[in-house]
């Protein structure tokens, strides 16, 4: 049986991420937008839940309120083609960035997250695998080979903005550590050029946040 949660939603973090014990085993697949057949990833994700003898769970995560129905249509295509009497398939299309909290979200015990060896997040692109894998407890799959980068949907102009907003954030603390070489002397400078690089991390650190 399949079912699809239709509601989307912003997606918030539960104050705690303790997982329940009596829940049975599933794979979470977690599905960026790709632009190629699905087919491929649903007999992948079929071979591996008839093997585990697992349920299955889809989570989609958009930010372009353009791409939520080519999203759901994905994968109520692959729900699609994995269902039978042995497998369920669960979807959730989720408005967000934030993968890392989409599976603490979702994820219990006994729970496999698997992910595409391709996708990326963040302002420098990182595998979302390595993310994963340093933050997560428990196994993750990681499935390579089935689709290009190029099948992967990019959003060239919000990398532009993000590498833009990176960039004026250095050359800001550039120009306010310049006026404090030039404006104050002794003790107060150091100290204020102490105080203004963990602000200038900060800073970069948020605004990595809001493109991960």
């Amino acid at each position: 049986m399949s079912k699809l949660n239709s509601t989307s939603r912003s997606l918030e973090l539960a104050a705690t991420s303790e997982l329940d014990s009596k829940s049975s085993q599933r794979l979470i697949v977690l599905v960026p937008y790709f632009e190629a057949d699905p087919t491929p990833l649903a007999r992948r994700v079929w071979e591996l839940a008839n093997a585990m003898g697992t349920q299955v769970q889809f989570i989609a995560l958009y930010s372009d309120l353009a791409l939520e129905s080519s999203l759901r249509r994905q994968l109520i295509c692959m729900a699609a083609m994995i269902n039978d009497d042995r497998i369920s398939v669960e979807i959730d299309v989720i408005f967000g960035k934030d993968w890392l909290d989409a599976v603490k979200w979702h994820r219990q015990a006994g729970d496999i997250i698997v992910c595409l060896a391709e996708q990326r997040v963040g302002l420098l692109r990182k595998p979302l695998n390595q993310i994963l894998q340093s933050d997560l407890y428990g196994p993750i799959y990681i499935l390579s080979g089935l689709f290009s980068q190029n099948d992967l949907h990019s959003n060239w102009p919000v990398y532009i903005a993000a590498w833009a907003g990176f960039i004026a954030i250095l050359f800001a603390f550039f120009l306010l550590q310049v006026k404090i070489d030039q404006l104050v002397k002794d003790w107060i400078q150091i100290f204020l050029f102490i105080l203004s690089i963990p602000l200038e991390i900060w800073t970069i650190w948020v605004w990595n946040k809001l493109f991960d």
